[in-house]
């Protein structure tokens, strides 16, 4: 009810009584994980110049792995783990191939190939950004999964019309991000 005295207005309206909303949120944490090989150097076998036929031709693949050591996440949670390779010798370079270290006493007209299930990655920037180029998923890590291995091999590659013996080195970063 709304009365007027002496021209002001006046309500029944008691504005001393006051409310508490309480407002609760939950979050879920998920499993994390660290490298446990941050540095991994895969010894290629010696091959023969002769040994390559032309443009694409590949040699064996020599296997190795990425460590994963993983932790943490409430009951029931998972983290979608992802990883880009960045060529350390072209950071621009998103082909299949890892650029060689030029220089005296380098070999030419090779390159690397880094496989995941026998199929050749490519090359991203040195990003965790999702969607970045180039960037695969490794695998839905589960809670109470304590480590994992992402298995990998590496290849040489004829890149260019002769092959000339020297030293092979290819050098790529991996960056992990946890989605």
């Amino acid at each position: 009810m709304v009365y007027f005295i002496n021209g002001n207005i006046y309500s029944n309206i008691d504005y001393s009584e006051s409310t508490t909303v309480t407002t609760t949120y939950s979050f879920s944490t998920v499993p994390t994980c660290a490298v446990s090989t941050p540095s991994i150097t895969v010894p290629l076998n010696n091959m023969l110049s002769s040994s390559f036929k032309g443009v694409g031709s590949v040699s064996a693949t020599q296997n190795f792995q990425i460590g994963l050591s993983c932790s943490g996440g409430n009951s029931g949670t998972s983290s979608n783990t992802y990883i880009t390779f960045t060529d350390n010798n072209q950071p621009g370079n998103t082909s299949t191939t890892l650029t060689l270290a030029g220089g005296t006493g380098a070999a030419t007209g090779l390159g690397l190939q880094i496989l995941n299930n026998g199929t050749p990655i490519g090359y991203g920037p040195d990003s965790n950004a999702p969607g970045n180029t180039n960037q695969w998923q490794v695998a839905n890590i589960s809670q109470g999964v304590s480590s994992y291995l992402i298995p990998l091999g590496v290849r040489y590659i004829q890149t260019g019309s002769a092959v000339t013996p020297g030293a092979v080195t290819g050098r790529a970063t991996f960056t992990m991000s946890y989605q």
